[in-house]
């Protein structure tokens, strides 16, 4: 990664108008990329923030972006101080939320990709349009590439953390992340119950090794899933916990004998009742 001066940028100012963010660039003022999208804001989109804040109460979502935006800052700080080779590893305390975040996306995301830098913190405008701070502008593993992620960005997601982590068209999703934990090479587990790959095996891994395999069976066995093949299920089916045994649950405070005898089309576990057949979305039952 090195440096190279191959622009001049422009100087500008920021100010506040009519509680909107502009720049002052070349005697011309210019509403920010911010302003704009946030004017031009879908009303699904500001009716689903509308929904998150009522569902988690104002006062507790005020409090949510306030902290977004405060660990927004400090991730920036840190992250701009590494590209211009002033990092002070002291900036961020070791352990904090903010360190491993920065340090994820120093180590994943810029280290080794970032090939060339041509200006950190720069204002680039489009004239009589708009204007914008660039975090990074330089070559990104051999492409011509601009950098950026804004604080408002950062906090509309936490805003909208309860859909963070699907998109929605309609009343249709449309795509949906996962999380997924694995322990490969841990090897203390202090008391808990738990173990890992390096454990059971006695072999020590490489994590990306570990994560190539997991996407190929994972991506095998979602074309699977989009296709009619019912073995897929079977195999599903077959794997789950206590499948077809009487089993003590919890659902609603109330305790009942069951047992689990499918899943439906939606996700849904299907448990045998009496002779009735209820369905259990996620977290609503549990074994006793």
């Amino acid at each position: 990664m090195q440096w190279n001066n191959k622009y001049i940028y422009p100087k500008s100012t920021r100010s506040i108008v009519d509680g909107s963010r502009h720049y002052s660039v070349n005697e011309e003022r210019l509403p920010s990329v911010t302003t704009i999208l946030k004017a031009t804001e879908s009303e699904e989109k500001k009716a689903s923030l509308q929904a998150w804040k009522q569902r988690v109460g104002h006062k507790q979502a005020e409090i949510i972006t306030r902290e977004a935006s405060s660990r927004g800052s400090s991730m920036h700080e840190y992250l701009e101080k590494f590209l211009l080779g002033k990092l002070n590893l002291d900036l961020l305390g070791d352990n904090t939320k903010e360190r491993m975040m920065a340090d994820q996306i120093i180590e994943n995301g810029l280290r080794d990709k970032l090939n060339e830098i041509w200006g950190c913190e720069i204002t680039l405008y489009y004239p009589s349009k708009y204007a914008g701070a660039a975090d990074c502008v330089g070559i990104y593993e051999n492409k011509e590439t601009i950098i950026t992620q804004t604080l408002e960005a950062a906090k509309n997601q936490n805003e909208d953390k309860e859909n963070k982590n699907n998109d929605k068209c309609g009343n249709c999703l449309t795509t949906s992340f996962i999380g997924i934990g694995l322990n490969i090479n841990q090897q203390n587990f202090f008391d808990f119950p738990a173990t890992s790959i390096r454990n059971e095996t006695g072999n020590t891994f490489l994590i990306r090794e570990i994560l190539d395999g997991l996407i190929k069976e994972m991506n095998h066995y979602f074309l699977l899933l989009n296709s009619t093949n019912l073995e897929f299920k079977k195999e599903y089916l077959s794997s789950l916990y206590r499948f077809k045994e009487k089993s003590f649950f919890e659902a609603e405070n109330e305790v009942f004998e069951g047992a689990i005898i499918d899943a439906s089309s939606a996700g849904l576990l299907v448990i045998e009742k009496n002779g009735k057949c209820l369905e259990f979305g996620l977290k609503t039952i549990k074994y006793c």
